[in-house]
């Protein structure tokens, strides 16, 4: 466990304030920063987060480095990536970073560079199509290799016998393979001859570089805390503790917990599931978790505590009695379900925090703060996510076996029923329904995500605000994502009965997807066209924009459609506003 109190040590003993870090700090340790791999502009930002007595916001980091926001954005962002800062606020964005983060950070790459080896080396051992995968060859430098490694040639010879390449693919590609060591290079008289290395040749070579690599970072990294004058061993306010089992983490956590909270009056709590070969173990952790909080909560304390969709599924298999005890918990025990948090995270009234990052195996650090700040500036972020989070009670009653109804008659007060409604998305393949989905349900942008083959269902739980009083209420809905191949669109007709939206989805960068909206549309039994909400949505708005809007005006007037978005998923454009806006007039429409 890392423990430390950041506002008397945060592993760097020279901290000063903004306006003395310009004259003061050692300029060597800039050039170190370079020397570990960083811009010029990463290693100014490092250089003053590693000396700041405070945490720093984007816009001190702005008007002291005089750059663009949204430049120093995508800086930051890259750099909390690499785990070289972390981000401790939220409004306003916070930053830190220190020795134990640096040290973090290595230890990360450390095991990024073993997985890299382990794939190299697993690869060695299967066809010779994997290898040249796990090398990152693409077909043209795989078949040039290939070629090589039979026949040593010059460049003018390669252009001869791969007449469908050009003179510059040629020399790209052989200095590309020279550059992954794949090739060597000799002369012929005036000529450069290039010759082929073996895979295993090629493998060995990348093994030893990266070990290299992983050996320089350490290196450089032992300078930079020489500068800063940080031991590079643990010293009596910082101490270490490697964990290997998920469940004695929590149990180590959870008892420091409870003795730190007896005197408090407030926890805020998050816990973070992930379904995987341990699902005993989180079993297990759910129903322990559970067990303090309810003790706690009839102890007098009242807990906020955050969970995810996982939490649910692990939820439904509790016994009967454990769950009766969380509902009767209600209200000290208050619950809510979010997607924004990715920590373990325990808040005690403004005093102090634990985090535990987590990672798809184990809970593998805690950070332990003793820090009014600190743990003021978390409470405020949690304060904030916990408003736009969604009531647990509602969800669990909507999805709750009908044999167990029994046991809660006498809360019906507090399981109230969700209304549900159900949303289409309809459109051609490769617009971007599948993004926009993914984008809203998970606030990411997701490069990698495929096809969509028929159905996909997913379904999301939304606050609406009531006609007549301030307040809000908790609606589900269901979002219905029909994949955009020919094959499946006959299939379509009848599964659009009984949704109260349909939303007709074509991108913004292509004619034919807007065009064939006709035809969507046409799907649509006229029977519910009726008394179903129509939207349109432009998707792609981040690439160029070749659509006629006054087209798009005659299709909404000629349709009746009222509402259209024009979004974009890899920047979020919109994507909250669609889905808001949408709940909002579906809700009003049934009431």
């Amino acid at each position: 466990m890392l423990t430390y109190n950041y506002s008397e040590n945060l592993g760097i003993n020279k901290k000063m304030s903004l306006e003395v870090i310009k004259n003061e700090g050692d300029k060597s340790l800039l050039r170190e920063l370079e020397s570990f791999g960083l811009k010029k502009i990463e290693s100014e930002i490092l250089f003053i987060l590693l000396y700041s007595e405070e945490p720093m916001t984007t816009k001190k980091l702005k008007d002291y480095l005089n750059v663009a926001k949204h430049q120093l954005y995508g800086v930051l962002i890259g750099l909390e990536k690499r785990g070289l800062l972390e981000q401790i606020g939220l409004k306003p964005k916070q930053y830190i970073s220190d020795g134990l983060i640096l040290k973090n950070s290595i230890e990360r790459y450390e095991h990024e560079i073993s997985v890299k080896c382990n794939a190299l080396r697993n690869s060695l051992s299967a066809s010779e199509n994997k290898i040249y995968l796990s090398l990152g060859f693409d077909e043209d430098a795989k078949k040039i290799h290939q070629y090589l490694v039979k026949v040593p040639a010059t460049r003018n010879e390669l252009i001869k016998t791969f007449s469908e390449y050009s003179y510059e693919k040629i020399r790209n590609i052989c200095e590309s393979l020279l550059y992954q060591n794949a090739i060597t290079k000799t002369f012929r008289g005036k000529s450069l001859l290039y010759s082929g290395l073996s895979l295993n040749e090629i493998v060995e070579f990348c093994l030893k570089s990266l070990k290299n690599k992983l050996d320089d970072k350490k290196e450089r990294l032992k300078r930079i805390l020489e500068i800063l004058e940080i031991p590079t061993t643990s010293d009596q306010n910082v101490f270490t503790d490697l964990v290997s089992k998920t469940y004695n983490v929590y149990e180590d956590i959870s008892s420091l917990v409870f003795n730190h909270s007896q005197e408090a009056t407030e926890i805020l709590s998050s816990l973070f599931v992930l379904i995987d070969h341990n699902f005993k173990n989180w079993k297990e952790i759910v129903i322990s978790e559970l067990k303090n909080s309810i003790k706690l909560c009839f102890a007098g304390i009242h807990i906020k505590w955050l969970v995810d969709k996982s939490f649910l599924n692990i939820f439904h298999q509790l016994s009967i009695d454990l769950k009766e005890q969380v509902v009767n918990a209600f209200p000290r025990l208050s619950i809510r379900v979010v997607t924004r948090f990715s920590t373990k995270l325990y808040i005690i009234d403004e005093k102090e925090f634990f985090e535990v990052p987590q990672t798809t195996r184990l809970l593998d650090k805690t950070l332990y703060i003793k820090s009014e700040s600190a743990t003021k500036i978390k409470r405020f972020d949690f304060l904030d996510i916990w408003e736009h989070s969604h009531d647990f009670l509602p969800i669990f009653n909507d999805s709750i076996d009908e044999d167990e109804l029994i046991y809660f008659s006498d809360q019906k007060d507090k399981l109230m029923k969700l209304k549900n409604f159900n949303i289409a998305f309809l459109g051609n393949k490769g617009v971007g329904k599948t993004s926009i989905v993914n984008r809203y349900l998970t606030d990411k942008w997701d490069p990698q995500i495929r096809v969509t083959l028929g159905i996909l269902v997913d379904e999301s739980y939304i606050k609406v605000p009531k006609r007549t009083k301030e307040e809000y209420e908790e609606i589900k809905l269901v979002i219905y994502d029909y994949g955009g191949q020919e094959l499946f669109r006959e299939l379509y007709s009848g599964q659009l009965t009984g949704k109260e939206c349909v939303a007709l989805i074509f991108s913004m960068n292509e004619s034919e997807s807007f065009n064939d909206l006709e035809y969507w549309i046409g799907l649509i039994p006229e029977e519910d066209y009726k008394n179903q909400i129509v939207i349109l949505v432009g998707s792609k708005s981040d690439l160029p924009n070749i659509m006629n809007q006054d087209k798009i005006w005659d299709f909404r007037k000629k349709y009746n459609i009222e509402y259209y978005f024009e979004t974009s998923a890899l920047l979020g454009k919109n994507i909250k506003k669609l889905f808001q806006e949408l709940a909002e007039v579906i809700y009003e429409k049934n009431l």
